[in-house]
Parts: C-alpha cells; structure tokens; sequence
C-alpha cells in the first residue's frame, strides 16, 4: 500500500510540474490555494520548479558563458611551460565544470603540486572575494585525509588554487580498477568520514561530497577534495533551491551534484552538518552496491526519488557485505536529518569500530557477523566432541591391555614368592597358613607334585 501511495504521489508530483511551469510565482501560488495542495506536495513541486528554472536560466546564458569558456580555454592552453609565483606547469591532469586542473613543479621545495583554474564565468568580483574566503578556510584545515592547500592567486585574470599533488585515481577510478575488499573500503571511508568530521568541527561544510571529489593514492590513502569550492556555489543558496541550481547548473555539474543532494537539499530547506552526511552514505552505498541508491531517466525523477523513496536494500544487492557496514550506510542515508547520524563523528565512531573486527592485514568476512556465529560454534564443538572420543577410545583400549596382561601373567605363573623372607618362627612357615594364602592353582600344583 505504502509503494502504491508512493507512485499516486509521484504522478500528482509530475502532474503539478507539468502544469505549473508556464505560470508565473504568482499564478503558481494560487493554484495551490485554489486546489487544496497539500504542504509536502507543495514543496516537492516548488523545488523541482525551482530546478528547471536554473535550467532554464542556464540555456539563456549558454552563448555567452561558451565564449567566456572559449578565451579561458586559450589562455589555458597557453599555461604549459609557464611559470606561475614559483610553480613551473607542466602537465594538464583533466578538467571539469569547477575549472582545470595542471600538474606543476614547486621550483622552491622540489616537489609536485596540483594547480586549478578557476571557470572564468566564476571570476566577478564578488566571486573572488568569496573564493578567497574559502580557499583560507580550506587551508586551514590539517587532516591527513583532506587534500592541502598551499596558495592562491591569480594570473591574466584566471584564479588558481595550488595543493598538494596526488598519484592516484578518483574514488570511482579506484573501485573500478582496483576491485577493493569491502575492508579497503572501510579503510578508505573511515579515512574520509574522519576528515570531514573535523572539517565540522572547524565550522566547514563541504557540500558537494561524491566519488569525484574524493581522490585514493596509489598507496591506497585517500584525501577529500575541493573543500570551499562546492561552498561557493551555494553561499547564496540557503534562500531557496533556484539560485542553488542555476549556480550549479554553470559549473556544469547536474546529475554529478543532483545524485548525491539530500533531501533537504533537494527540497530547498536548511541544510548542516547532517546534509553531509546523508551524502557521504550515498557515496559509500553506491560503492558497495555498485549502483546509485537513488536513480531516474531525469533529473526531476532523480530529485523526486531522493526526496520520497527508499533505495533497494544492501541486504539484497550485495548479501555479503557485512551486517554492521549496512546499518551504517542506511542510519548515514535516512530522509529526517534527526533520524541520521546527528554528527560526522558518531559515524566515524562506527566505521572505525567495524575495523577493528580483524586485524588490519584481513579483509571483514564477507557475510553478516550474527548468522556466522552460529557456525563458529558448531566448529568448535566438533573439535571438542572428537577428542573426548579419541581420548575415550585410547583410555579404553590401554585399560583393556593392562587387564590382559595382569591376567595373562597371574594364570603363567609356576610359583608365587611371598613377600617376606621364610624363616621358621615365621608365621607364614606353617603349612596351613602358608596354603590358605596360596593361590588355587600353585596348591593344586604343591599337591600334584
């Protein structure tokens, strides 16, 4: 019953979306009136409406963000060989809607670093400033699992951001090539989970946690990435979902953003520490189960499935993962913030627990710790069980050969020697005392003979 009012809700939900997009905020609001819509129907329609009119902003300014992006390109592709502040650029990594990314050498300490370029359509004045407030935050923060900021600063009118320089593969890259055990993934994570908890506790939120923005060295540590950058974006957001779209929608990152929202995200409410988390269980459910928990042929469905429906259980996707990783992954991923994990710390108090299980050079067992207890149980007694019955047969046997050859050597027996010296004023040197205690056959014997 409760699928079925899922999917009425749904159809009403996209109904409303369809009818409501040419009205002004006006006319939407009073066909709300008008029509009775209930609250939580209400919100859900206002933010996918919210969605599509940051696309739609978007499309409008498409010609002139493409000639912007275009003069960046040339200046960039101009970069390789040059030497900015004190860093030789030498190498261009990848791009992305945040900007490019180059690998450089530090002429000072002699060494690698990463060095990004800002998007220029990200380069107004209000920007900068804002850019330079986070890129101080971010540098900040000293974690071994968050990437380091060196410096920032700009050049021919493009902002750049220096880091630390990691050999390695995005956190999708690394599942995909390495295969990991769900222990290395618990290793990874629990890294991760440890970052942003102290991110939190400095007062940062990252707010754009996904696969991409997480990198794992080929030595296998893993750092998060782009802290302030995702902050930027949505500084003016908390005012309602359509700026917060439109701002994401020029970085170019739709689905790589939507996918991960919360749903207070998704429906333009508050966020805190908490949106963090639910995105950081995203994260890890869709790397166990090798598959988004919430999907959709748009991004509309993909809000609406975020905000509304439950993913396809761990238990059913992925059997083996263990029991107390999958309770994590769903507290992390519970619609109501106050039903989730209400700090990033508890989580890591969870994850870092779950390491402990085995010692660090074995991968967790691949099956839920209650349901193999049982069988722990039964091994051992087993073992028990045999060696009382080994142990019961030898006994057995040993007691069965002594007795055979106490009797066997009794029965030979020609003569029996007393235990005391014979002498005549022995009381055993009298005849009838001496063959009362005699056996019966040496006195049959004595009397034969």
């Amino acid at each position: 019953m409760a699928a079925q009012g899922d999917g009425r809700m749904r159809v009403e939900v996209e109904t409303l979306f369809h009818e409501l997009a040419d009205l002004s905020p006006e006319g939407r609001t009073q066909y709300f009136v008008e029509h009775n819509v209930d609250e939580d129907t209400r919100r859900e329609v206002e933010a996918l409406l919210a969605f599509d009119s940051g696309a739609s902003s978007f499309l409008l300014r498409d010609v002139s963000i493409a000639a912007s992006r275009a003069l960046g390109d040339i200046i960039l592709q101009q970069m390789i060989g040059k030497t900015i502040s004190h860093y030789r650029i030498e190498e261009k990594l990848g791009e992305g809607g945040m900007g490019t990314v180059y690998r450089a050498r530090d002429l000072n300490l002699n060494r690698s670093v990463a060095v990004k370029f800002i998007s220029s359509e990200l380069g107004d004045a209000e920007h900068r400033r804002r850019f330079q407030l986070e890129a101080e935050s971010a540098s900040s923060l000293n974690h071994p699992n968050i990437l380091a900021v060196y410096e920032a600063g700009s050049v021919d009118g493009q902002q750049y951001l220096v880091t630390e320089f990691i050999d390695g593969f995005t956190l999708r890259e690394w599942v995909r090539r390495q295969k990991p055990s769900v222990r290395q993934i618990v290793d990874v994570c629990a890294g991760i989970a440890d970052g942003l908890a102290c991110a939190h506790q400095s007062g940062i939120l990252h707010r754009d946690i996904k696969p991409e923005n997480i990198l794992v060295s080929k030595q296998g540590y893993a750092k998060l990435v782009d802290f302030g950058l995702a902050k930027l974006l949505e500084t003016e957001a908390e005012t309602g979902p359509a700026d917060t779209v439109a701002r994401r929608t020029r970085a170019g990152e739709f689905l790589g953003t939507t996918a991960y929202m919360s749903p207070e995200q998704a429906s333009g409410r508050t966020t805190d520490a908490r949106s963090d988390v639910f995105s950081f269980g995203v994260v890890l459910y869709e790397i166990l189960a090798g598959q988004r928990p919430f999907t959709g042929d748009s991004n509309v469905q993909i809000l609406h499935a975020i905000i509304n429906d439950c993913p396809p259980p761990l238990s059913k996707l992925r059997p083996e993962t263990p029991y107390d990783l999958r309770v994590i992954v769903e507290k992390a991923t519970e619609k109501d913030p106050s039903d989730r994990y209400q700090s990033m710390r508890e989580m890591v108090v969870d994850l870092k627990r779950l390491q402990r299980i085995r010692p660090a050079d074995q991968a967790l067992p691949l099956r839920e710790k209650t349901a193999s207890r049982p069988w722990r149980l039964y091994a051992v007694a087993a073992v028990v069980l045999s060696i009382a019955f080994f142990a019961t047969i030898w006994y057995l046997d040993r007691a069965e050969r002594t007795r055979s050859s106490r009797d066997s050597q009794t029965s030979n027996s020609l003569s029996w020697k007393p235990l005391f010296p014979r002498t005549e004023s022995s009381w055993f040197s009298n005849p009838t005392t001496r063959e009362s205690l005699m056996p019966r056959s040496a006195r049959s014997e004595a009397v034969h003979s």
